[in-house]
Protein backbone atom coordinates (compact mmCIF):
# COMPACT_ATOMS: atom_id res chain seq x y z
CA UNK A 1 0.00 0.00 0.00
CA UNK A 2 1.59 3.24 -1.03
CA UNK A 3 1.36 6.64 0.64
CA UNK A 4 -1.42 7.99 -1.50
CA UNK A 5 -3.70 4.98 -1.11
CA UNK A 6 -3.23 4.83 2.64
CA UNK A 7 -3.83 8.55 3.12
CA UNK A 8 -6.91 8.60 0.88
CA UNK A 9 -8.32 5.59 2.73
CA UNK A 10 -7.89 7.23 6.14
CA UNK A 11 -9.32 10.56 4.97
CA UNK A 12 -12.20 8.78 3.20
CA UNK A 13 -13.04 6.91 6.39
CA UNK A 14 -12.99 10.19 8.32
CA UNK A 15 -15.23 11.85 5.74
CA UNK A 16 -17.69 8.96 5.91
CA UNK A 17 -17.73 9.24 9.70
CA UNK A 18 -18.45 12.99 9.54
CA UNK A 19 -21.24 12.45 6.99
CA UNK A 20 -22.63 9.62 9.11
CA UNK A 21 -22.76 11.83 12.22
CA UNK A 22 -24.46 14.64 10.31
CA UNK A 23 -27.02 12.22 8.82
CA UNK A 24 -27.73 10.44 12.12
CA UNK A 25 -27.97 13.65 14.18
CA UNK A 26 -29.30 16.33 11.82
CA UNK A 27 -30.76 18.61 14.51
CA UNK A 28 -28.01 18.29 17.14
CA UNK A 29 -24.83 20.31 17.56
CA UNK A 30 -22.23 18.02 16.02
CA UNK A 31 -19.25 20.39 16.17
CA UNK A 32 -17.54 18.54 19.03
CA UNK A 33 -17.94 15.09 17.43
CA UNK A 34 -16.81 16.34 14.01
CA UNK A 35 -13.77 18.01 15.59
CA UNK A 36 -12.86 14.75 17.29
CA UNK A 37 -13.24 12.80 14.06
CA UNK A 38 -11.08 15.30 12.14
CA UNK A 39 -8.45 15.28 14.91
CA UNK A 40 -8.38 11.49 14.95
CA UNK A 41 -8.13 11.36 11.15
CA UNK A 42 -5.30 13.89 11.02
CA UNK A 43 -3.21 12.22 13.74
CA UNK A 44 -3.82 8.75 12.32
CA UNK A 45 -2.78 9.94 8.86
CA UNK A 46 0.38 11.53 10.23
CA UNK A 47 1.29 8.37 12.14
CA UNK A 48 0.57 6.21 9.09
CA UNK A 49 2.71 8.36 6.84
CA UNK A 50 5.55 8.33 9.38
CA UNK A 51 5.34 4.53 9.62
CA UNK A 52 5.33 4.10 5.85
CA UNK A 53 8.31 6.46 5.47
CA UNK A 54 10.22 4.57 8.16
CA UNK A 55 9.42 1.29 6.41
CA UNK A 56 10.65 2.68 3.08
CA UNK A 57 13.85 3.94 4.70
CA UNK A 58 14.37 0.53 6.31
CA UNK A 59 14.01 -1.21 2.94
CA UNK A 60 16.43 1.20 1.24
CA UNK A 61 19.05 0.76 3.98
CA UNK A 62 18.69 -3.02 3.94
CA UNK A 63 19.09 -3.19 0.17
CA UNK A 64 22.23 -1.06 0.37
CA UNK A 65 23.63 -3.23 3.16
CA UNK A 66 22.93 -6.33 1.06
CA UNK A 67 24.69 -4.73 -1.91
CA UNK A 68 27.64 -3.82 0.31
CA UNK A 69 27.86 -7.40 1.60
CA UNK A 70 27.84 -8.75 -1.97
CA UNK A 71 30.65 -6.34 -2.85
CA UNK A 72 32.69 -7.49 0.13
CA UNK A 73 32.15 -11.12 -0.82
CA UNK A 74 33.33 -10.39 -4.36
CA UNK A 75 36.44 -8.61 -3.04
CA UNK A 76 37.16 -11.54 -0.72
CA UNK A 77 36.82 -13.98 -3.61
CA UNK A 78 39.22 -11.92 -5.74
CA UNK A 79 41.73 -11.75 -2.88
CA UNK A 80 41.47 -15.50 -2.42
CA UNK A 81 42.05 -16.08 -6.13
CA UNK A 82 45.03 -13.72 -6.06
CA UNK A 83 46.49 -15.53 -3.05
CA UNK A 84 45.99 -18.88 -4.75
CA UNK A 85 47.65 -17.59 -7.95
CA UNK A 86 50.51 -16.14 -5.92
CA UNK A 87 50.98 -19.48 -4.19
CA UNK A 88 51.02 -21.30 -7.51
CA UNK A 89 53.62 -18.89 -8.90
CA UNK A 90 55.78 -19.27 -5.79
CA UNK A 91 55.43 -23.05 -5.99
CA UNK A 92 56.49 -23.04 -9.64
CA UNK A 93 59.44 -20.79 -8.88
CA UNK A 94 60.54 -23.09 -6.06
CA UNK A 95 60.12 -26.15 -8.28
CA UNK A 96 62.08 -24.49 -11.09
CA UNK A 97 64.85 -23.53 -8.69
CA UNK A 98 65.02 -27.11 -7.34
CA UNK A 99 65.04 -28.52 -10.88
CA UNK A 100 67.86 -26.15 -11.87
CA UNK A 101 69.79 -27.17 -8.74
CA UNK A 102 69.38 -30.86 -9.51
CA UNK A 103 70.41 -30.27 -13.13
CA UNK A 104 73.59 -28.50 -11.93
CA UNK A 105 74.33 -31.36 -9.55
CA UNK A 106 73.85 -33.90 -12.35
CA UNK A 107 76.35 -32.02 -14.57
CA UNK A 108 79.10 -32.14 -11.98
CA UNK A 109 81.21 -35.33 -11.91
Amino acid sequence: MNYLTATVTVFGTGLLAVVGVVVIRPNADNAMIITQIIGFTATTSAALLAFLKAQETHLVVNSRIDEFKRSLEAVAAVKEDMARASGIIEGRSAANARTDELAEQAKQP
